[in-house]
């Protein structure tokens, strides 16, 4: 099931893309990883269920926690600490590059001054 499950949601994959006449995997190898991802995590649920219902039977954990959940809180702090990271990380950018705007340096490759360490001191 190792080998199985991540070259099924490949092939998977590929007939999805197919299907859907979506870009090939050497133009957009992110879409392709996010949809063959997706189908194998389908799959191995699927592998788990068909598992623990013919061969073993035990509880594997798929299913809700029983008594009090903190299901709701988990997600709403989640949310809130990831909404609190995003805004932080826009207002460090947002700091960094108004520093760097300012300067007078060029960062380009065609810069004529060059960079002075790379000069050789014969």
């Amino acid at each position: 099931m190792g080998a199985a499950l991540p070259i099924g949601s490949a092939f998977a994959t590929m007939g999805v893309v197919r299907l859907f006449h979506l870009s090939p995997p050497k133009s957009s190898g992110l879409l392709f990883l996010y949809i063959q991802h997706g189908l194998m995590l389908v799959m191995a649920l699927v592998a788990i269920a068909t598992v623990n219902y013919w061969m073993v039977p035990a509880d594997c954990g798929l299913h809700l926690p029983r008594g009090k959940s903190y299901v709701l809180s988990a997600i709403l702090w989640g949310e809130g600490f990831a909404t609190i990271i995003a805004a932080g990380s826009s207002w460090l950018d947002l700091i960094l590059h108004s520093k760097h705007a300012s300067s007078s340096i060029s960062y380009t490759h065609t810069h004529a001054g060059g960079c002075p360490c790379l000069k050789s001191s014969i």
